[in-house]
């Protein structure tokens, strides 16, 4: 029996049908196990939600919004891109944990500990953080309108870029904070202590420096000064001026 022989087109052609018959499987096979492992990675994600509080837990992308942690031992705990939005979290423990992206909207975090905590980027409107321990805390990026921080420590904070508008800092110790290129607009600092901070590139329109110390603090400019106020108690650093009339008198 005599068998023609395959032209070079026909063997391209045999060939590719092959190689597309064996992509097209290995397509099905890694679609179904992204599948498979995207699923496993859901339920993994809903199991690890419903842990019990305590030190270490990992609540990332979990949903614990208008929950009760008073007094909790949370230290060390994770909350990336979770919804803590109207929890309570008076007097726990959140030292050493991280809330990156977390949306916290009128949460309560009243005396608490967040010692080296790292919230940045995280997002809320009201949010109370009236009296906490927060030396080193990370607010890098934070957009937090009208917080309150009424004499809370953060000293050597990093609130470097932060949206903090109307925020409270009354009374609160600011020694060696980072405010470089943060929006402090109409933010209050009536007896707070700032020394040593850095406010470089600050936006200070209508922030409220009335008997505070500025003249241990550095990179203000005049021009930030003429856009804030204070009164006959401000005292500023070498070299700037009490403007001729504060804007918010």
């Amino acid at each position: 029996m005599y068998f023609r022989p395959l032209s070079q087109k026909q063997k391209g052609g045999d060939l590719a049908e092959v190689l597309g018959m064996v992509r097209a499987s290995n397509f099905v096979a890694v679609l179904g196990f992204t599948f498979a492992f995207a699923s496993l990675g859901a339920s993994d994600v809903q199991a690890k939600c419903t842990d019990d509080a305590g030190p270490g837990v990992d609540w990332s992308d979990c949903n614990v919004s208008r929950h009760v942690y008073q007094g909790s031992n949370l230290s060390g705990s994770l909350f990336v891109w979770s919804d803590v939005s109207q929890t309570d979290f008076t007097s726990a423990n959140l030292a050493n944990s991280d809330l990156t992206r977390a949306e916290m909207t009128r949460a309560s975090f009243i005396g608490a500990d967040l010692e080296n905590a790292v919230l940045h980027k995280v997002q809320g409107h009201r949010v109370t953080f009236e009296g906490v321990e927060a030396s080193f805390i990370n607010l890098h990026k934070a957009e937090l309108t009208r917080a309150i921080f009424t004499d809370a420590n953060l000293n050597n904070g990093d609130l470097s870029k932060a949206e903090l508008s109307r925020a409270d800092f009354g009374g609160a110790n600011m020694i060696d904070v980072d405010f470089r290129l943060a929006n402090l607009s109409r933010a209050n600092f009536n007896g707070a202590d700032v020394t040593g901070s850095d406010f470089s590139s600050t936006y200070l329109r209508l922030t409220v420096f009335e008997g505070v110390d500025l003249s241990m603090t550095t990179g203000l400019t005049q021009e930030q000064i003429e856009i804030a106020c204070g009164d006959d108690a401000t005292i500023l650093p070498e070299g700037l001026h009490t403007p001729a009339a504060w804007p918010c008198q």
